[in-house]
């Protein structure tokens, strides 16, 4: 079985990206501070105390992250997809029988997992994971974040077993 929370906000990404640079620069500010300059104390805890504060500016950044991303998830096996809301009821069940023109990206990804990808999240070339099909003539498209590689691999394997099945997946 494949769990993973959808992204229902584009904003996510963005987030997600703002929450990398704040990270990554303030790391490398104090890094830079406290190993090349004989600085006193005082003017030390100073610049902690200004990287406390980024700390707490890139926590309401990981809250709207949150909010962007995971009030619905999606569940996936061999014989349907259900959409769960935050409180994991199942709104929508689809029947894997019922779907036409399947398409997903196979290069399924993590967010920063490699320098290039770190590199393409900066530039704003954000790593999209979805999935989108066609139910009685409605097209459907949820773009998900991995939780692990394990969610991967289980992902990779219904698709397999999809197609075994006579479920026709596009690469899109």
């Amino acid at each position: 079985m494949f769990k993973a929370n959808i992204i229902e906000d584009t904003n996510y990404y963005k987030g997600r990206r703002s929450n990398f640079l704040w990270m990554v620069g303030s790391c490398l500010l104090i890094g830079i501070l406290v190993n090349l300059f004989k600085l006193p104390v005082w003017v030390m805890v100073f610049f902690v105390l200004g990287y406390i504060g980024v700390q707490v500016l890139r926590n309401k950044n990981i809250d709207k992250i949150r909010n962007a991303s995971s009030h619905r998830s999606i569940e996936i096996d061999e014989a349907e997809i259900r959409i769960l809301n935050g409180n994991g009821v199942i709104e929508t069940k689809y029947l894997i029988a019922d779907l036409n023109d399947v398409k997903t990206n196979y290069d399924f990804s993590m967010p920063f997992e490699t320098l290039e990808s770190m590199k393409e999240e900066v530039r704003g070339n954000f790593s999209k994971n979805f999935l989108s099909f066609s139910h009685l003539k409605e097209e459907k498209r949820y773009e998900f974040e991995l939780p692990s590689y394990y969610m991967i691999v289980q992902l990779k394997k219904l698709l397999e077993v999809w197609e075994e099945k006579g479920c026709e997946v596009n690469q899109a």
